[in-house]
C-alpha cells in the first residue's frame, strides 16, 4: 500500500510535488458542497406525486417578459441587501450616540469647511511665539492708556483699526459695545473690568466704539423676534434706549448706532470711579462710530453734535 503521504494528485502530480501531510486529498468548498446536496433532487418514487417543474417553460418565459416581471426581478436581485441588525444593536447605538443621523453625518463636513480657516490661525500662532525678544517688557506689567470699549463683531479689530501694539490697549468687547448700568450690589463683567481699568490700570482715555451693520443695534431697530436667543433678548434689554433712526430700512443703521454710542457715553458717566475721575479731569470720554464697508473712522465732536471723520 502506498503511503498516503506520497500520494499524487491532479497539478500536483504533474509538477512532481507530494501533497501536504495534513491533507492528503483536496476537499471541496464548504459553500460549494452545501449548495450542490440543496439542489440534489432525489430519484422518483413509483407511486409518488409529480414533481414540481424546475425548468420555466417558454410560454411562461415570454408571459413574464411581457409583463416586465423579469425585468423587476433582475433588478432586485442586483440590489444588495442591507445586512439586518438586531434591536439590541441598534438600542446600544442609539444610547451611546444619541446626535440624530442627519446630523451625525453633516458634522464631518462642517469640520472640513472650518477647517482651513482653523489651520491658518494654528499656523501663524505657531510662528508668532518665533519672536520672544519683542515679549519680554510686557513680562513687567501692563500700562495701557486707553480703554476701548466696542462690539464683539469680528469684523472690528480695534489693534488693527488705532495701529496699537500689545499692552496699549485695554480692550472691553461686549454683543452691540453696551455698558450695562452700574449696581454694586449685582457686579458684572463689564463693570469690574471698567473700574480695573481706571482705578488699577489708570487709563486717561476711554473710547466706546460702535459700528455700521451692527447686529444687535439693527435688531433693535427693526424690533425682531429674539425668542430663539433668549441670553441675547435679556442683553439688548441693557441698552439705555431704544436707539433712533429715521431710516430703518438702512442696512448700515448709522444714525441707530451712532445715537446708541452716545447713550453707552451717558451711562458710563453712572460709573463712580468714572464720574470720579472725569471731576478731576484726568479721564476722557470719546464716542466713535467705525464703517466696516469702507475703514473710516469718525468721532463725535461736541461743538457740531455730528460725527465727523477722523
Amino acid at each position: 500500500m502506498t503511503p498516503r503521504n506520497t500520494l499524487y494528485r491532479g497539478g500536483a502530480a504533474r509538477r512532481g510535488r507530494p501533497l501536504p501531510r495534513h491533507r492528503p486529498f483536496p476537499r471541496p468548498r464548504r459553500g460549494l458542497r452545501r449548495t450542490r446536496d440543496r439542489l440534489r433532487v432525489p430519484d422518483a418514487v413509483p407511486g409518488a406525486p409529480a414533481r414540481p417543474q424546475l425548468t420555466p417553460s417558454l410560454s411562461s418565459i415570454q408571459e413574464a417578459l411581457r409583463s416586465g416581471a423579469a425585468t423587476t426581478a433582475l433588478r432586485d436581485r442586483r440590489r444588495p441587501r442591507p445586512r439586518p441588525r438586531s434591536r439590541s444593536s441598534v438600542a446600544e447605538q442609539q444610547r451611546i450616540h444619541p446626535v440624530p443621523v442627519l446630523q451625525a453625518r453633516r458634522a464631518p463636513t462642517r469640520a472640513r469647511r472650518s477647517y482651513p480657516t482653523m489651520q491658518s490661525l494654528i499656523d501663524n500662532a505657531r510662528t508668532f511665539g518665533r519672536r520672544p525678544e519683542e515679549f519680554a517688557r510686557l513680562a513687567e506689567g501692563q500700562t495701557p492708556d486707553v480703554l476701548f470699549i466696542t462690539c464683539s463683531d469680528s469684523r472690528v479689530v480695534p489693534a488693527l483699526i488705532t495701529g496699537a501694539r500689545p499692552g496699549e490697549l485695554f480692550e472691553l468687547r461686549t454683543a452691540g459695545n453696551i455698558v450695562p448700568p452700574y449696581a454694586s450690589a449685582h457686579p458684572t463683567s463689564e463693570a469690574a473690568t471698567i473700574e480695573y481699568a481706571v482705578e488699577v490700570l489708570g487709563v486717561r482715555d476711554i473710547v466706546v466704539c460702535g459700528h455700521s451693520h451692527c447686529g444687535a443695534v439693527g435688531a433693535l431697530v427693526r424690533g425682531d423676534d429674539l425668542t430663539p436667543v433668549p441670553a441675547v433678548r435679556e442683553w439688548l434689554t441693557y441698552a439705555a434706549d431704544e436707539p433712533r433712526c429715521a431710516d430703518s430700512g438702512d442696512p448700515t443703521v448709522a444714525e441707530a448706532v451712532q445715537n446708541h454710542v452716545l447713550a453707552q457715553v451717558l451711562r458710563l458717566r453712572s460709573y463712580p470711579c468714572v464720574d470720579k475721575r472725569l471731576a478731576d479731569g484726568r479721564l476722557g470720554l470719546h464716542a466713535w462710530y467705525y464703517e466696516v464697508h469702507t475703514g473710516t473712522v469718525h468721532a463725535y465732536q461736541a461743538g457740531s453734535d455730528t460725527f465727523e471723520r477722523l
